[in-house]
């Protein structure tokens, strides 16, 4: 039986309708349609985007370091728990070391909502000392004991204080790498786990880690929503609380009649970043929210919020308790 492909009009009003996702799916296996795909306004019921991942509706899209250890190798237990929620959330260098080296690059189109981003806060060589003082303690306590007859639970004891003593001898094989300039025994990918639905269903791809987590974002930020003419529709905004750098493609703007801030604080350090996402048929806004605690007061000094529609601050009062000695 032959079908006969949607006309241009057609498959403009079917997309217009289509779940974002659902989209992405078949602009993505089906090339041909892309170009019209992003032609049609994009339309979300909720947005939300973190440093590696993005929400869009119920599906997740997240980026992180997936470790692959050569068989026989035992695997250190943090490795095991972040394979086990998905992927390390921070880049590794060569040798196997926490890096990030993209904290303070800022390419075009990307967002900042912190101001100046600051230093990458880990110190690897202290954490190598930390390491090796806590098998040094350690191996200390288990020299009595394997030297003395033991059973029961001080066996027990003796094989969970053993244990521990092995977590951290191979989490000091990247230090050890580095310092003999030694490959690990482990291959690292780059993995986009997608979360779906109520029931999060998992859906695992992975790729050569060929570039770096924040390089990775853009791309994929890019890929969901550049080139697109018209700006992203959505019923209401909520700025992220934790993300510091939005990887964002040049030129990306949203169109939403609702806004919602939380806190004063926040609103003093967002508003700027906030105000560049919007496109000007945005304002004027019909309510702006925002939340503070009592001790706060606002007094505005934000343009497009102060000449929104409807102002809505709502203040959160501490419940406190009082002890009687």
């Amino acid at each position: 039986m032959r079908t006969r492909p949607l006309q241009y009009e057609s498959l403009k009003a079917v997309l217009l309708y289509l779940d974002a996702n659902v989209r992405f799916q078949i602009s993505h296996r089906l090339p041909a349609i892309r170009i019209t795909e992003k032609v049609v306004p994009l339309r979300v019921r909720q947005f939300e985007f973190q440093s590696f991942e993005t929400t869009i509706n119920k599906t997740t899209y997240k980026l992180g370091v997936c470790q692959r250890w050569t068989p026989g190798k035992r695997v250190p237990a943090n490795v095991k728990f972040w394979n086990s929620i998905g992927v390390v959330g921070h880049d590794l260098d060569q040798y196997g070391l926490e890096h990030d080296p993209g904290n303070t690059v800022l390419y075009e189109g990307d967002v900042s909502f912190c101001g100046k981003y600051p230093e990458y806060p880990w110190d690897m060589e202290e954490r190598e000392l930390e390491l090796r003082e806590q098998l040094r303690k350690l191996e200390h306590r288990m020299a009595p004991k394997i030297r003395s007859n033991v059973s029961g639970r001080k066996r027990n004891d003796i094989e969970e204080l053993a244990s521990r003593i092995d977590d951290i001898r191979i989490s000091l094989i990247p230090f050890n790498c580095r310092r003999g300039n030694r490959r690990p025994p482990y291959v690292c990918y780059l993995q986009l786990t997608i979360l779906c639905g109520r029931r999060r269903i998992k859906k695992i791809q992975r790729y050569g880690y060929t570039k770096k987590l924040h390089e990775a974002m853009k791309d994929l930020n890019n890929m969901l929503f550049g080139g697109r003419r018209a700006p992203i529709q959505i019923p209401e905004y909520l700025p992220p609380c934790s993300c510091p750098i939005a990887r964002l493609p040049v030129g990306f703007k949203m169109k939403t009649k609702y806004l919602t801030m939380e806190y004063v604080e926040f609103l003093r350090r967002k508003y700027d970043p906030v105000m560049s996402m919007l496109d000007d048929s945005c304002f004027p806004l019909n309510s702006v929210f925002v939340t503070d605690h009592i001790n706060v007061e606002y007094h505005g000094r934000f343009p497009e919020i102060d000449n929104a529609r409807k102002l809505v601050i709502s203040i959160i009062i501490m419940k406190m308790r009082t002890c009687w000695l």
